[in-house]
């Protein structure tokens, strides 16, 4: 195995601290002597390797992004079904790991700057891109050909547009009315009826006993 330089080390490091920095304080509270503290290291060490705050923020956008990849990626593992393989997508996105008010609220703002920042632009490019990856094989099973692309677009604005609405609430919204709202709209754009739909709820309850197992055990 490689040996990883110091740089890759501290950065991971202090993208780690960045992130836990921002979900405690939020973007506003986020500070480079907060992330210092945080990685237990000098405020000078984190100008080293992070220039400002925006790379800085950037690195722990990134770092939710990893987050959230690592809780959909654990859940898939347990899916046996297409349907159990979208409701692990969904469920990852909204991981009390990442789906918190301070997070949403930095989420909005970084997607306020996509337009006039590259960096952001490639992140949410990568992002979208991965969403879609996991949504379409289980949509090839589910839905007519004609329709597969255009409701994993729909199911990817969906869980977007609950972050970006959480953003925008002083109180944000929690995991379960999250959940809630995206069942909602989820049962209305793939609908299913008789043993589909037993199915269908039954692969939801099982990815979510799934989810509550894995936080408990971490």
């Amino acid at each position: 195995m490689p040996r990883r330089s110091l740089e890759h080390i501290r950065r991971e490091q202090l993208s780690r601290a960045a992130f836990e920095t921002l979900a405690e304080h939020g973007l506003k509270g986020t500070s480079l002597l907060r992330v210092a503290e945080k990685a237990d290291l000098s405020k000078s060490v984190v100008l080293h390797y992070f220039k400002t705050k925006e790379a800085l923020m950037e690195a722990a956008v990134r770092q939710s992004n990893t987050v959230t990849r690592q809780e959909v990626v654990g859940l898939l593992r347990h899916a046996r079904t297409p349907w159990e393989r979208l409701y692990a997508v969904i469920e990852g996105n909204f991981s009390d790991k990442v789906f918190r008010p301070s997070l949403c609220h930095a989420w909005l703002a970084l997607c306020a700057e996509v337009p006039y920042n590259l960096q952001y632009q490639r992140l949410q490019t990568v992002i979208h891109r991965r969403m879609m990856s996991n949504l379409l094989p289980p949509l090839r099973q589910l839905a007519p050909a004609a329709d597969q692309a255009q409701i994993a677009f729909a199911i990817r604005s969906m869980i977007d547009g609950i972050w970006l609405a959480a953003g925008l609430q002083t109180g944000g919204l929690d995991r379960e009315a999250a959940l809630a709202h995206m069942d909602f709209q989820f049962d209305r754009l793939i609908p299913a009826a008789g043993a589909q739909q037993a199915e269908k709820t039954a692969a939801r309850e099982r990815i979510r006993s799934v989810y509550e197992i894995r936080s408990t055990a971490a």
